[in-house]
């Protein structure tokens, strides 16, 4: 069998000014890059791309991505996050 590795950048990310996070690592996405997550895990589902493990990075932007493609899938239970997808882990 082939597997396919499909690597998904996360949605759009608060950049506000006055920012309530500690560390970049604490950023969320913004609402509008929630919404579009959940438009395009749909379309990714309607496109029959499938998917049997969602693999995210600890920062919280790419755990709400990887949330929001786990729930079009309902894969909650299929998502593991890895410290080596911390920038400069590895």
């Amino acid at each position: 069998m082939i597997r396919h590795l499909y690597l998904l950048r996360h949605g759009d990310a608060d950049h506000d000014g006055a920012p309530t996070w500690r560390t970049d690592s604490e950023r969320p996405l913004t609402r509008d890059g929630r919404a579009r997550m959940a438009i395009q895990a749909q379309a990714m589902k309607k496109l029959d791309i499938a998917i049997e493990v969602i693999v995210t990075s600890p920062y919280r932007r790419a755990r709400e991505t990887a949330e929001a493609v786990a729930g079009a899938y309902r894969l909650e239970d299929r998502m593991v996050e890895s410290d080596l997808l911390e920038p400069g882990a590895a």
